[in-house]
């Protein structure tokens, strides 16, 4: 009877553990990236008008810029980005960006790697 109980114990508070919530290894430069682009990156209303940080490749460079997220709204495409080194790269056409993920969300604050 002690042993049941004793196992009993053990299982409740293997399963009774709550799994800590897990961070996102943050590069350093998405960190500079996000820092770069704070004035730019802003949330009105999530879903519906948000300026958020995205990666692509450009000219076979890894490039970092902001892109505003707005369903209703005509807005032009980033024009620039800038790469792990702190150069800007001017695109002289956006459609040659190709990979682009988002990387930091405005509205949530949090970076998506």
């Amino acid at each position: 009877m002690r042993k049941i109980i004793i196992l009993l114990l053990a299982v409740a508070s293997i399963l009774g553990c709550k799994k800590s919530e897990e961070k996102v290894d943050t590069s350093e430069c998405i960190t500079e990236m996000v820092t770069r682009f704070e004035k730019e990156l802003k949330c009105t209303k999530q879903g519906l008008m948000e300026t958020n940080l995205y990666r692509g490749t450009y000219k076979n460079k890894q490039v970092y810029f902001t892109n505003t997220m707005c369903p209703a709204c005509n807005t032009i495409p980033p024009q620039y980005g800038y790469d792990c080194s702190g150069k800007k790269i001017d695109f002289r056409d956006f459609k040659d960006v190709s990979g682009i993920k988002e990387v930091y969300n405005s509205c949530t604050k949090k970076v998506i790697e």
